[in-house]
Protein backbone atom coordinates (compact mmCIF):
# COMPACT_ATOMS: atom_id res chain seq x y z
CA UNK A 1 0.00 0.00 0.00
CA UNK A 2 1.77 3.10 -1.24
CA UNK A 3 0.84 6.40 0.34
CA UNK A 4 2.51 9.68 -0.49
CA UNK A 5 3.42 11.83 2.45
CA UNK A 6 4.30 15.42 3.02
CA UNK A 7 5.31 16.76 6.41
CA UNK A 8 4.54 20.36 7.32
CA UNK A 9 6.54 21.95 10.12
CA UNK A 10 5.69 25.66 10.08
CA UNK A 11 5.34 25.48 13.85
CA UNK A 12 4.91 22.78 16.42
CA UNK A 13 3.43 20.13 16.11
CA UNK A 14 4.42 18.53 12.83
CA UNK A 15 1.47 17.96 10.48
CA UNK A 16 1.33 14.93 8.18
CA UNK A 17 -0.44 15.32 4.85
CA UNK A 18 -0.94 11.99 3.12
CA UNK A 19 -2.91 10.18 0.48
CA UNK A 20 -4.81 6.99 1.16
CA UNK A 21 -5.92 4.26 -1.23
CA UNK A 22 -9.28 4.77 -2.95
CA UNK A 23 -10.60 1.68 -1.12
CA UNK A 24 -10.08 3.52 2.20
CA UNK A 25 -12.13 6.50 0.98
CA UNK A 26 -14.84 4.23 -0.42
CA UNK A 27 -15.23 2.26 2.82
CA UNK A 28 -15.47 5.40 4.97
CA UNK A 29 -17.88 7.11 2.56
CA UNK A 30 -20.13 4.06 2.16
CA UNK A 31 -20.42 3.48 5.91
CA UNK A 32 -20.91 7.19 6.67
CA UNK A 33 -23.58 7.51 3.95
CA UNK A 34 -25.39 4.48 5.37
CA UNK A 35 -25.35 5.84 8.92
CA UNK A 36 -26.18 9.45 8.06
CA UNK A 37 -29.09 8.46 5.82
CA UNK A 38 -30.85 6.74 8.73
CA UNK A 39 -32.13 8.75 11.69
CA UNK A 40 -31.99 5.63 13.87
CA UNK A 41 -28.37 4.83 12.95
CA UNK A 42 -27.39 8.49 13.27
CA UNK A 43 -28.63 8.49 16.86
CA UNK A 44 -27.08 5.09 17.60
CA UNK A 45 -23.63 6.09 16.34
CA UNK A 46 -23.70 9.77 17.36
CA UNK A 47 -20.40 10.62 19.04
CA UNK A 48 -21.05 14.35 19.54
CA UNK A 49 -21.42 14.06 23.32
CA UNK A 50 -17.82 12.80 23.56
CA UNK A 51 -16.35 15.73 21.60
CA UNK A 52 -15.42 19.23 22.68
CA UNK A 53 -17.54 22.11 21.45
CA UNK A 54 -21.04 22.43 20.15
CA UNK A 55 -21.12 19.77 17.48
CA UNK A 56 -23.91 17.54 16.27
CA UNK A 57 -24.15 14.51 14.03
CA UNK A 58 -20.48 13.70 14.51
CA UNK A 59 -20.65 9.95 14.16
CA UNK A 60 -18.42 7.05 15.01
CA UNK A 61 -17.98 5.10 11.77
CA UNK A 62 -19.11 1.54 12.54
CA UNK A 63 -17.22 -0.68 10.10
CA UNK A 64 -18.52 -4.19 10.70
CA UNK A 65 -16.85 -6.09 7.85
CA UNK A 66 -13.67 -7.69 9.29
CA UNK A 67 -11.72 -7.28 6.04
CA UNK A 68 -12.63 -3.59 5.78
CA UNK A 69 -11.82 -3.00 9.47
CA UNK A 70 -8.43 -4.63 9.02
CA UNK A 71 -7.71 -2.60 5.89
CA UNK A 72 -8.65 0.70 7.57
CA UNK A 73 -6.61 -0.20 10.66
CA UNK A 74 -3.51 -1.14 8.64
CA UNK A 75 -3.74 2.04 6.57
CA UNK A 76 -4.07 4.28 9.63
CA UNK A 77 -1.38 2.34 11.50
CA UNK A 78 1.06 2.84 8.61
CA UNK A 79 0.39 6.59 8.65
CA UNK A 80 1.06 6.70 12.39
CA UNK A 81 4.27 4.70 12.05
CA UNK A 82 5.50 6.93 9.21
CA UNK A 83 4.74 10.01 11.32
CA UNK A 84 6.61 8.62 14.32
CA UNK A 85 9.57 7.62 12.16
CA UNK A 86 9.73 11.16 10.74
CA UNK A 87 9.55 12.68 14.22
CA UNK A 88 12.21 10.39 15.69
CA UNK A 89 14.57 11.03 12.78
CA UNK A 90 14.15 14.74 13.45
CA UNK A 91 14.83 14.24 17.15
CA UNK A 92 17.96 12.23 16.35
CA UNK A 93 19.18 15.03 14.08
CA UNK A 94 18.44 17.69 16.72
CA UNK A 95 20.23 15.72 19.43
CA UNK A 96 23.25 15.21 17.16
CA UNK A 97 23.34 18.95 16.39
CA UNK A 98 23.12 19.78 20.09
CA UNK A 99 25.96 17.38 20.88
CA UNK A 100 28.11 18.88 18.12
CA UNK A 101 27.56 22.41 19.41
CA UNK A 102 28.61 21.62 22.96
CA UNK A 103 31.87 23.25 24.00
CA UNK A 104 34.73 20.86 24.57
CA UNK A 105 35.83 20.45 28.15
CA UNK A 106 39.26 19.38 29.31
CA UNK A 107 39.84 18.04 32.79
CA UNK A 108 43.07 19.36 34.33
Amino acid sequence: MMMTQKFHEPFSPTILETTVPQRFVDIVNDVADDVLSSEEKSKQWDWSHKLVGKVNKEILIPVTDPGDRSFLFKTMKQGCLDYLLHITRGLDQNIWELEQNQPSTISI
